[in-house]
């Protein structure tokens, strides 16, 4: 419940200091206020070009590495390691600070 109300008041303190980047698609529901989000950092930072490179990168391991896929998929674990392990290997693979980032969010969200 807390956090609910902590993730309210961020994103409405967001919206009214116009800070968020307006996305060159409209998108919907949860995904796309993440995707938003990521677009809006990565976008104030000149990296969009990297942020893809890292998700696509990111994506090819999810797809080939049948370990790494068990890993994010895995229920039992607790938020607070897979973040941790999550951003450790993005830290090891060199991917850019708004991707790792990203990744850490979203395995802290548990999604």
């Amino acid at each position: 419940m807390a956090s609910m109300l902590k993730r309210s008041f961020s994103m409405s303190a967001i919206a009214r200091s116009g800070q968020l980047v307006r996305t060159p698609i409209q998108v919907h529901g949860v995904e796309g206020k993440y995707a938003a989000a990521l677009y809006s950092a990565a976008h104030k930072q000149k990296k969009l070009e990297q942020v893809e490179k890292d998700l696509l990168s990111i994506r090819d391991v999810y797809e080939s590495n049948a370990k790494f896929r068990d890993f994010v998929k895995d229920p039992t674990l607790q938020a607070f390691k897979k973040k941790a392990t999550i951003q450790a290997i993005a830290e090891k693979v060199g991917l850019s600070s708004e991707a790792k980032n990203f990744l850490g969010l979203l395995a802290e969200n548990g999604r």
